[in-house]
């Protein structure tokens, strides 16, 4: 673990604020990594200590315990909402600039990222109990494949975005979505109506890569991922803005 310095910018008061942050990079023990696999409550709600990578006074970032690539994570509220176009207005520039630093992250020691993030279409997390659970969570990873083309086939023709903040305003008309942001930077917005296949980003990601059987999180897990991603931040010391 180490503690860098970064410049949080507030979009909306034009301002920037220096803050500290802490960098985990403590690796993940066996017996560690058996309990995080055990869903007995939201997994984004209260996240283990070491999957963590960063926490912010409302976010976690945390390492994907059910990588699809090395370098797999997550942006998720502390709060428990649904998706990102349900993040209050109050907190969407702290989301959008650690995004932004995550992008950064993961595109400096793998060489690119993408996003891709469920908008309440076709994806759940179950507990023990068999209680379906929402909860927004976006997914950054060095995925190099455009499938947005796979995806404009499947589910809509898409609406190209110039920012996130433009999320919040298709919400409220098309409802469901699906959003992937490729290593252009171009990112796509797709309606969705009616149900969609569980998982369903996830399943095209890992079928393109060629890695089918990682389709389901649920039943692939990989510590070895986690610790590779820690490893390599924790040589490379990476900072940022936020």
């Amino acid at each position: 673990m180490y503690i860098i310095k970064i410049t949080r910018i507030d979009y909306r008061m034009e301002t920037n604020t220096e803050i500290l942050l802490k960098i985990n990079t403590d690796p993940l023990l066996r017996d560690e990594f058996k309990d995080i696999q055990r869903f007995t409550k939201c997994i984004f709600c209260e996240p283990p200590k070491k999957k963590i990578l960063v926490e912010t006074k409302s976010f976690y970032v945390t390492y994907d315990a059910c990588a699809l690539l090395d370098g797999h994570a997550e942006i998720h509220t502390k709060d428990h909402i649904g998706c990102s176009a349900e993040v209050s207005e109050e907190i969407f520039d702290e989301f959008v600039n650690l995004k932004a630093w995550l992008g950064k992250l993961v595109s400096d020691i793998y060489g690119d990222v993408s996003f891709y993030e469920h908008g309440r279409a076709g994806h759940c997390s179950m507990t023990i109990d068999g209680v379906i659970c929402h909860h927004f969570h976006m997914h950054a990873l060095p995925f190099t494949n455009d499938i947005s083309s796979r995806i404009a086939s499947d589910i809509s023709e898409p609406i190209i975005i110039k920012n996130e903040y433009e999320i919040l305003k298709l919400y409220e008309e098309y409802d469901q979505y699906l959003y992937f942001e490729n290593t252009q930077g171009i990112k796509y917005f797709f309606p969705v109506n009616g149900d969609i296949p569980s998982h369903y980003l996830r399943t095209v990601i890992a079928k393109s890569i060629g890695r089918p059987e990682r389709a389901d999180w649920e039943h692939y897990f990989s510590r070895d991922a986690i610790n590779n991603f820690k490893k390599a931040i924790a040589t490379k010391k990476i900072g940022g803005k936020i």
